[in-house]
């Protein structure tokens, strides 16, 4: 079999089966577009795909930029937050998403003092699902 055959037969396939083979992905629409674990500094990643830089808008406050851009504004965009006692406070951590569009996802890490929301900058996680342009 020529390569360009196998190349064009790989291509085509879109889904495949679980690992129990019980039911099937789309490979395409069912995996991770981009994802990044940021450092506690908030300008700078730990490791990452599909991001092409970090904007640091301030304490607790970035913007990643995609290296390829979403179909539309309406992917998902998941955040999580790593959890310590470093800074002193024992208040639950938040993320939240600022905005989106499809080049770019503005993300939110913090916690809630009294009635305030206080930005801070410990690591956090953040996944983009959705499809391609």
């Amino acid at each position: 079999m020529a390569l360009s055959k196998i190349d064009a037969e790989l291509t085509a396939i879109t889904t495949v089966p679980s690992e129990g083979g019980a039911v099937t992905t789309n490979i395409v629409q069912g995996l991770a577009k981009a994802w990044a674990s940021i450092a506690s500094d908030g300008a700078s990643t730990l490791d990452s795909f599909g991001i092409s830089s970090i904007d640091d808008d301030g304490i607790g406050d970035r913007g990643l930029n995609l290296t390829n851009s979403m179909n539309n504004v309406n992917y998902t965009g998941q955040n999580t937050v790593v959890y310590s006692h470093v800074s002193g406070s024992s208040n639950m951590r938040n993320t939240a998403i600022d905005s989106k569009t499809t080049s770019a996802i503005e993300v939110r890490v913090g916690y809630v003092s009294g009635s305030a929301l206080i930005n801070n900058d410990n690591p956090h996680d953040v996944q983009i699902v959705g499809d391609l342009a």
